[in-house]
């Protein structure tokens, strides 16, 4: 019994010897610890007070029994903070290890304590059979997790994304002494302050920027501006390319756009090296599994969802490795994906009961292309050689105008998914919206009615009985519309709570098969490290078990959608 149990199972895991670990087949194996856990009281109160804005123990400690162990975690503080100071450690860095016995048992006497309590109270509370379900799924999830976490992404090749680190702070420099010729040193933080000629006053393109200020958006249909955020690379690219900028400013728009691209890159060049495991030289990320209301796992460390699948980045005439080629599966393994097939689609549209689009679904029909007819009037026929460009932007619409995207984030997306290449006019994206709205008027209609339950009730009913709550920690950061997600919240929610049955479910399956490994999950995607000689069989027995799990949570009644499960391989 635990609460965070996965957090205390990773540091008994680290503290363990190589002669213990099992390694078949010349690869490494790790001690099941999970295995003997039977109860994660963090996840309990996750499931049971949902609304609550922390389920970190000594906040629930304090409101539950009213106990508070503050000298404790006071002492503790105090050495973690001498024994940074005494080996010259990074502050956030915290050595459990330095800490003095007198001072590390207390603090976990007071841990074993306030968990055992706490376990004992809830499971006496009376709750509704299917949160006992969902406490039983969380921790068959978070077992999964830690198998994830601790077999790793791959070997990272550091040295070759080290050097290419070290190109990219070189050239981020460089652009700083370009921007900022008067500023010494030009480090890369100093170029993020403003770059535009303090009196130049600029309306370029639904952007506009005054004197001393970074560009800002002006919506095209009430004129008004947004407020003042951070500098964007879509923006930058606006600017640079509109000529009736002055072509000077062009030039620092682009570089600075650069920058913007190199910061963001950095993450794969410069950190990965720095948080790849000195013991096996794998990345690793981190899962947490009580943070995000929606349901959905919070990432940290290496955030798959993020990796973009063509970053396409050269610096100074060298051609960067794509991300995901620096995390390679181990020797004589490959790596399998599988993605659920429009997921978040399929379910917002047997929730929505929107006739036409399950209709289009269970068919198999071409659903981008039939909404790029609804949008645009053109067929492949008389749209010719500009057909792919607009199913392309259908696909765009449907993905994005489900759940209520506006014109400047439509826009945003359409920029990052051709590189850099095309910037849709802002009045353009709102006119696409609008007539995917039309097309399909029974998303709006289900955005509304949720956003008016959500204020009502403060939840949202999700699949299997499950609830989806809006804790106190999202109506006090937005007071005025966090109700606004209901719709949105009730399709994603939903769609957790599936994705926690069926990626426990496929790591059991891989368990009792020898099939393969699971190595990582991404919202609703998989990753299987496998022998290529198993290929056949790994890929009829995922999409089997994926497609049977999916019709009894969305296959039935009225509106039912049926499901389906895509198969590449991660070099591919």
């Amino acid at each position: 019994i635990g609460h965070n149990v996965q957090f205390d199972c990773h540091v008994m895991t680290r503290g363990l010897r190589d002669e213990l670990f099992d390694a078949p087949a010349g690869r490494q194996r790790y001690p099941a610890l999970m295995e003997y856990v039977v109860a994660d009281t963090m996840l309990s109160h996750y499931v049971l007070y949902p609304t609550n804005a922390t389920h970190a123990l000594k906040p629930v400690s304090v409101e539950l029994r009213g106990e508070s162990v503050a000298e404790s975690s006071e002492m503790l503080t105090g050495a973690l903070a001498v024994g940074r100071l005494r080996y010259g450690l990074p502050a956030k860095d915290k050595r459990y290890d330095l800490v003095p016995n007198e001072v590390i048992l207390p603090y976990a006497e007071d841990d074993a304590r306030m968990t055992l309590w706490l376990y004992e109270h809830m499971a006496i509370l009376p709750a509704h059979p299917s949160e006992r379900g969902e406490i039983e799924n969380q921790l068959a999830m978070a077992k999964t997790l830690f198998n994830i976490e601790i077999r790793g992404l791959g070997t990272l090749d550091k040295d070759y994304a080290e050097s290419i680190g070290t190109l990219l702070q070189e050239r981020m420099t460089e652009i700083a002494r370009l921007l900022y010729p008067e500023i010494e040193p030009p480090t890369p933080a100093k170029a993020k302050a403003y770059f535009f000629d303090k009196e130049r006053v600029q309306d370029v393109d639904g952007l506009i920027w005054g004197p001393g200020e970074q560009p800002r958006e002006r919506d095209p249909l009430t004129g008004k501006i947004s407020k003042q955020g951070a500098l964007s690379t879509i923006t930058c690219a606006a600017i640079a390319r509109n000529p009736n900028v002055a072509p000077d400013v062009q030039e620092r728009a682009r570089l600075y756009g650069e920058h913007i691209t190199l910061q963001a890159s950095s993450r794969y060049y410069v950190a990965w090296p720095l948080l790849a495991s000195s013991f096996d030289g794998k990345l690793r990320a981190r899962f947490r599994q009580a943070y995000v209301n929606t349901g959905r796992l919070s990432v940290e460390r290496v955030q798959l969802q993020a990796v973009p699948r063509h970053l396409g980045l050269s610096i100074r005439d060298v051609q960067a490795p794509e991300p995901k080629a620096l995390l390679a599966p181990e020797e004589g393994r490959a790596r399998a994906v599988f993605d659920l097939q429009q997921a978040e689609l399929r379910i917002a549209a047997s929730f929505a009961e929107c006739r036409s689009m399950l209709d289009l679904l269970n068919d198999g029909a071409d659903v981008h292309g039939t909404t790029a007819t609804r949008i645009f009037g053109e067929t492949p026929e008389s749209a010719g050689d500009r057909w792919s460009e607009l199913r392309t932007n259908g696909k765009r619409v449907v993905f994005s105008s489900t759940f209520g995207v506006g014109p400047a984030r439509f826009q945003s997306m359409v920029y990052d998914d051709t590189g850099g290449e095309t910037i849709i006019p802002l009045a353009e994206c709102r006119n696409m919206i609008d007539a995917y709205i039309d097309a399909y008027p029974e998303y709006s209609i289900a955005y509304e009615q949720w956003m008016d339950y959500a204020l009502a009730n403060g939840r949202v009913p999700l699949v299997r009985g499950r609830q989806g709550w809006f804790n106190d920690r999202e109506k006090g950061r937005n007071p005025y519309g966090w109700w606004r997600s209901g719709w949105s919240r009730r399709v994603q929610g939903s769609l957790a709570v599936f994705v926690t049955d069926w990626v426990a479910g496929i790591e059991k399956r891989l368990t009792q098969t020898g099939l393969g490994e699971l190595t990582g999950t991404v919202h609703d995607s998989i990753y299987v490290d496998h022998d290529p000689s198993d290929v056949g069989e790994l890929e009829a027995l995922v999409v089997a078990d994926t497609v049977d799990l999916w019709n009894s949570y969305f296959g039935g009644g009225k509106y039912g959608v049926i499901g389906g499960v895509d198969y590449t391989n991660w070099g591919n």
